[in-house]
């Protein structure tokens, strides 16, 4: 049986939290960053752009690990599938 990392633990847990956040406030994030890539990490927005490359780079440029840093797209549209 494989053991889990302390570290891998710890960012699945987080990247939980920051999914729990996400979700908890949606509504305000619509408000804010509506059609806009959000990278969230601790709880709190690090950088938003409506490019995924260009938060990327702005993501490394502060210093964070683009994976080990919730991206989410914030969006009101929404479409059917058949």
């Amino acid at each position: 049986m494989e053991t889990v990392d302390v570290h891998e633990l710890a960012l699945l847990r987080g990247a939980r939290h920051d999914l729990e956040w996400f979700g908890a406030h949606y509504q305000n994030l619509l408000k804010a960053h509506n059609n806009e890539f959000v990278a969230i990490k601790n709880s709190k927005i690090i950088a938003a752009n409506p490019k995924l490359e260009e938060l990327l780079a702005k993501i490394e440029k502060l210093g964070y690990n683009p994976i080990e840093t919730l991206i989410k797209y914030v969006t009101n549209a929404y479409s059917v599938l058949y």
